[in-house]
């Protein structure tokens, strides 16, 4: 069974990481790391994640987190969450957002099915008080792909692409967007 990265940074989500860590913790999948870095949050984040952890005792040994003691913003944070990344594929999840229980199992079933070093998928968000659904083309280059997240100058939407982590390092992408993007 593959092994799949779930890569969070936190920082200042205290209303929302309930609901983020339930879907994670509660995925179907059952061969998952959850790497958490908390990037100085000055809330209640971490409390809250922990306590939610308790309700999930058979995925406390495959959560790690990391303690940030300055708040070094979401593009190193990421960084450093993809080089603690030990899984053959990872997914990055912002600590605002939550994920149907078997996205993770859907993830790895299309990347095998299709030998497919990137999966990319549609979502849904909530705009003006509606849930609106945003679909996504496919696209078949990598760097289309993560072009394609970058937008505005900024990183958006990583969290829509299920990526092979090889591919990130074979190619350093990740370093070399959010040095583009992000000012690094």
């Amino acid at each position: 069974m593959i092994k799949v990265s779930v890569l969070v940074p936190v920082y200042k989500t205290e209303k929302y990481v309930r609901q983020c860590f339930s879907s994670l913790f509660g995925q179907t999948y059952e061969n998952i790391e959850y790497i958490i870095v908390n990037d100085a949050s000055p809330d209640n984040s971490m409390s809250v994640i922990r306590d939610t952890l308790k309700a999930f005792p058979h995925r406390e040994n495959h959560v790690h987190f990391i303690e940030n003691e300055t708040n070094c913003g979401i593009a190193k944070t990421r960084n450093l969450l993809l080089r603690s990344a030990t899984g053959e594929y990872v997914y990055f999840v912002d600590s605002d957002d939550f994920l149907e229980t078997t996205a993770i199992e859907t993830f790895v079933k299309v990347a095998l099915d299709n030998k497919a070093d990137i999966v990319r998928c549609n979502f849904n968000y909530y705009s003006d008080g509606k849930v609106k659904a945003e679909i996504r083309e496919p696209l078949e280059r990598h760097e289309d792909l993560f072009s394609d997240c970058l937008k505005d100058g900024k990183m958006r939407a990583l969290w829509c692409l299920f990526v092979r982590r090889d591919v990130y390092e074979k190619h350093n992408l990740i370093l070399r967007l959010f040095a583009r993007g992000m000012g690094i």
